[in-house]
């Protein structure tokens, strides 16, 4: 099992945090309370139980923190989340659906986990690779991911309140 880094012990949670943050410079984050305590294994269940969207990866721990692995079947590959399931999870634009996963499942594991870094990577277990994220374009995700708000902070193109229709 994961380990907490302060502790050894293994790491619990009895609430998830849903990152909305989605690259604004205004933190927008929900905690929703489990009926139980979850440990990180657990975790891709417990997110796709509350919200109905398929996180589907794995986390694979390292002394540096964790590797999250998506897979194929995952809304982050497919784009695609149910519409009209759960109306606090319905996504219309594919970038913000993508930046709700990666903040969510990054929020938990720094958050209410104690991960000190999170590396995602594809099916492949190579670096993940997403088209074109709006408002970034590319950037280097095989590095520890740093949350939506870093990587918009990052890009000198991005201005906040501006979108491509301005």
């Amino acid at each position: 099992p994961m380990q907490t880094r302060e502790t050894g012990e293994s790491a619990h949670t009895a609430t998830l945090l849903m990152d909305f943050t989605a690259g604004s410079n205004v933190e927008d984050v929900r905690p929703v309370a489990l009926e139980h305590e979850i440990s990180v294994p657990e975790l891709c269940s417990a997110l796709e139980e509350a919200t109905g969207i398929q996180f589907d990866f794995t986390v694979t721990g390292n002394p540096d923190g964790c590797t999250v692995t998506w897979q194929e079947s995952s809304a982050l590959i497919q784009g695609e989340t149910p519409q009209d399931e759960n109306q606090d999870y319905v996504f219309y634009d594919d970038d913000l659906l993508r930046w709700f996963l990666l903040d969510t499942v990054w929020r938990n594991l720094t958050g209410e986990f104690g991960m000190e870094q999170v590396v995602y990577t594809g099916p492949d277990g190579a670096a993940l690779d997403l088209q074109d994220p709006w408002p970034l374009g590319q950037f280097d995700l095989s590095q520890p991911y740093q949350g939506s708000a870093w990587y918009c902070e990052q890009c000198a193109a991005w201005e906040p309140g501006k979108t491509d229709a301005d």
